[in-house]
């Protein structure tokens, strides 16, 4: 199931890579969803110690996503990318869940 869930771009797959590489002590990064922004909901990417009971996993050449389960109504089906330019560096989330934006594109809005 877990190859559904999220796919990721060959760019956030060089990013996981190089976040472990910099990281050898984690067990791969945490994609989870947090209340709050203009919107409602924001995404979250951060270094994991280890592998929580009920996470899934989507396993990629350079390391292991975990995804919590309250979060994965939100995550399925999702595109996770990595962008750097000389403005901004991190994630960007295509999310077919996603039914609003905020202008700065920071947090988003599901149809309950």
């Amino acid at each position: 199931m877990a190859g559904n869930i999220l796919t990721l771009t060959e760019s956030a797959q060089n990013r996981v890579a190089e976040l472990m590489s910099a990281n050898p002590e984690a067990a791969g990064i945490r994609v989870w969803i947090k209340e709050g922004g203009c919107n409602g909901l924001t995404y979250q990417v951060d270094l994991a110690e280890e592998e929580t009971a009920g996470d899934d996993v989507v396993e990629t050449p350079g390391g292991k996503v975990f995804l919590d389960p309250k979060s994965l109504m939100y995550i399925i089906g999702a595109q996770m990318d990595f962008h750097q330019d000389t403005f901004y560096s991190g994630f960007l989330f295509k999310n077919p869940n996603e039914s609003g934006q905020c202008g700065c594109g920071e947090s988003f809005s599901v149809d309950s």
